[in-house]
């Protein structure tokens, strides 16, 4: 609702990830498409990160992975670009830092493989031809048995 305050984030280490409703929440927006609400769901917690620290880098990192699905659907080349390469930047040096593929749940090196693949079958097509192709989608894939333990 217009004028209405801003609902108050509350920070949640990595390790208590499957316990962040706004973490949750973003991924869900995220994997049915409402990239710029999934962008704003994860914004307040980037916020209070330390964005050098991969907690920071790794939010950074999906932020802009939805923000380049934006730009895509609404044909803004450049910003595709270089949104597309900034992301893979965060998540890569996430997994260089903490010497795993998984974090917050997430397979992050699968998750690059998608959003590389997703991105490369629209090469050499126009930005506003490319269309969104759900058997190819990155979706956010979160550990089912983490989920199953902290009950959400």
């Amino acid at each position: 609702m217009p004028g209405a305050p801003v609902p108050e984030v509350a920070f949640v280490p990595p390790e208590g990830w499957a316990a962040s409703s706004d973490y949750l929440y973003g991924c869900d927006l995220y994997n049915h498409a409402y990239w710029w609400e999934a962008h704003e769901a994860w914004e307040g917690l980037w916020q209070l990160t330390d964005k050098g620290g991969a907690q920071g880098r790794f939010l950074q990192g999906i932020i802009q992975v939805s923000a380049c699905h934006l730009k895509r659907l609404v044909g803004h080349e450049n910003g595709v670009k270089r949104l597309y390469q900034t992301s893979l930047e965060y998540l890569r040096s996430v997994t260089e830092a903490i010497g795993s593929r998984e974090y917050m749940g997430l397979d992050v090196a699968d998750f690059i493989r998608g959003f590389e693949a997703y991105y490369h079958a629209g090469r050499g097509r126009p930005v506003t031809a490319f269309e969104h192709d759900p058997r190819r989608y990155p979706y956010i894939r979160l550990r089912e048995d983490t989920l199953r333990k902290s009950g959400t």
